[in-house]
């Protein structure tokens, strides 16, 4: 396994908190493989926490048509799914943002994967503990295939 940061991305509001919860579940999942480092963040803070990476995972919530529960997951290199709404953020920025903004200031070229688990704004459902097994364990099985792979994606 490579050197992976799985970073949530989120707040500790509504359902935007499912990225923090995601990465709860998953680092009790993987507390003793090292080659994993988990964190969150509401902001550009990961910026200084991936010198270490070979690659990197971020976990979101989107809004698109799909129901509640979903995840979509896909590389991220210089475009964006069009049916997803990452362009805004109730961070002050994107991540779409923040990651154009990290490659363009430096060397950050490190493969980059996003899980985003799709929620309805106006609910806060996915985020009660009884509601989230509509996306751990379909979350956990995706991250395992990924960290699977022996190399990178192209």
């Amino acid at each position: 396994m490579i050197a992976t940061t799985i970073i949530g991305i989120g707040s500790p509001y509504g359902d935007d908190q499912v990225g923090w919860l995601a990465i709860d579940h998953l680092q009790q999942q993987w507390a003793d493989q090292p080659e994993l480092t988990f964190m969150k963040s509401n902001s550009l803070d990961w910026l200084t926490e991936i010198n270490q990476a070979e690659q990197v995972f971020f976990i979101d919530a989107v809004v698109s048509d799909q129901p509640p529960g979903k995840i979509h997951a896909f590389p991220i290199k210089h475009a964006l799914p069009g049916h997803l709404k990452l362009n805004t953020s109730s961070h002050g920025i994107s991540l779409w943002e923040s990651i154009q903004l990290a490659q363009n200031l430096s060397d950050f070229d490190l493969p980059i994967y996003f899980f985003g688990i799709e929620i309805q704004p106006e609910q806060t459902l996915l985020c009660h503990p009884k509601d989230a097994n509509l996306w751990r364990s379909t979350l956990t099985q995706q991250v395992v295939q990924q960290l699977a792979k022996p190399t990178p994606w192209n």
